[in-house]
């Protein structure tokens, strides 16, 4: 059985001006799906964008893991982990078969 990921009308409208935009503002109250969207998003980039480098920059790394950590875990649960292939936990840096990486970042 497959597992399908879906978008939240909100965050399906969001993804449209995430395409068609530069710099993109999304908010919303706790639990509303903004990390969920925003890592979801990242990774469809890496895979439209071979050897693309993404930056995702919280306030401390303590707080990234805490909040941010588990969500990518889940969308990684969904199939993403076949594509890793490194995952540097000293610079926090995920490198995909294809090139691409994610770079999570502290603000301090």
């Amino acid at each position: 059985m497959k597992t399908r990921i879906y978008f939240t009308p909100k965050q399906r409208e969001a993804s449209k001006i995430f395409n068609q935009n530069t710099i993109s503002v999304y908010g919303g109250g706790i639990r509303s799906g903004k990390s969920y969207l925003l890592l979801l998003q990242i990774l469809i980039y890496c895979f439209q964008y071979d050897k693309s480098r993404w930056v995702i920059i919280r306030e401390s790394m303590p707080t990234m893991k805490r909040n941010l950590f588990p969500t990518f875990q889940k969308l990684l649960d969904f199939g993403f982990s076949q594509y890793i292939k490194e995952w540097n936990q000293s610079t926090q840096t995920v490198t995909f078969s294809n090139g691409s990486q994610i770079i999570f970042m502290a603000e301090s």
